[in-house]
């Protein structure tokens, strides 16, 4: 619940600047035609006029003033907590994991992708990075900004068939009757009711997923995995997860990985 008060703060931020600016942009322009056009105006009629334009941009700093605080907060949050549990902090994305994010749908969806707040840790062969990731896709007055925190789990001994799963919503079942696929196991009926699940081998996917695994899946909440031989991603539906909040959330993603760690258990 409070990663979706975080995410409806963010957006509402971001919809309250925009509003801000078109308001500033038709009060400059408005401002700017009477003085084109040779229009006579009363002192107390510009005076307005120029306190209006003043106070609107004056507002538009105090916002990005407050954005950046809080964006601060969050990077000290995260290094404090990220430190504590055994990560480090990286400026970049790891490029040794260019193989992953080429075969993943997630990280080659929308434009302008960009991560923040980078950590990793590597324990024997299991390699886990995590960070904020985020995408726009639209264009225009349909545009939108998405948000997520990532965990990556990584490793040349994690085998599994390719599949990935997501909240099943509105527009899933929609393309579901269209003809889109979504994996469903009768014996699971209330992790088929979560969630859809899409492979190129469903043979594969209905022996790798055992009962186990579909209840744990089952119990969690606005879930999305996309698992590879090699690779695990984890993060919760266009969510960031707060500092404070990521070890009860690697708790859970990590219990994932150890079940799909052990398909013949």
């Amino acid at each position: 619940m409070r990663q979706k008060r975080a995410a409806c703060k963010k957006r509402t931020r971001l919809v309250f600047v925009f509003g801000c600016l078109k308001t500033a942009e038709v009060t400059f322009f408005q401002f700017a035609k009477r003085g084109g056009v040779g229009e006579t105006m009363n002192e107390a009629g510009w005076l307005i006029s120029a306190l209006a334009v003043t106070g609107v941009f004056l507002l538009l700093g105090v916002i990005a003033g407050l954005s950046f605080h809080f964006d601060n907060k969050r990077r000290q949050q995260w290094l404090e907590v990220a430190t504590a549990l055994g990560f480090e902090s990286l400026a970049i994305f790891p490029t040794e994991l260019d193989g992953v994010v080429g075969r993943s749908p997630l990280l080659n969806t929308g434009r302008k992708r960009t991560w923040t707040n980078i950590y990793r840790r590597q324990v024997g062969s299991l390699g886990v990075v995590f960070g904020d990731y985020r995408y726009t896709v639209g264009h225009g007055k349909t545009t939108n900004v998405w948000h997520q925190t990532i965990i990556l789990f990584h490793s040349p001994t994690f085998e599994s068939p390719r599949f990935e799963i997501k909240p099943e919503g509105w527009f899933s079942r929609i393309g579901e009757m269209l003809g889109a696929q979504d994996i469903d196991f009768t014996e699971a009926a209330q992790f088929s009711k979560k969630y859809v699940l899409k492979s190129d081998d469903e043979a594969a996917v209905r022996d790798f997923l055992r009962p186990d695994i579909l209840e744990l899946l089952a119990g969690l909440h606005h879930l999305c995995l996309e698992v590879r031989s090699g690779s695990l991603m984890f993060w919760f539906d266009r969510r960031t997860i707060p500092p404070l909040e990521f070890k009860t959330a690697f708790e859970q993603a990590f219990s994932v990985y150890t079940a799909m760690s052990n398909p013949a258990a």
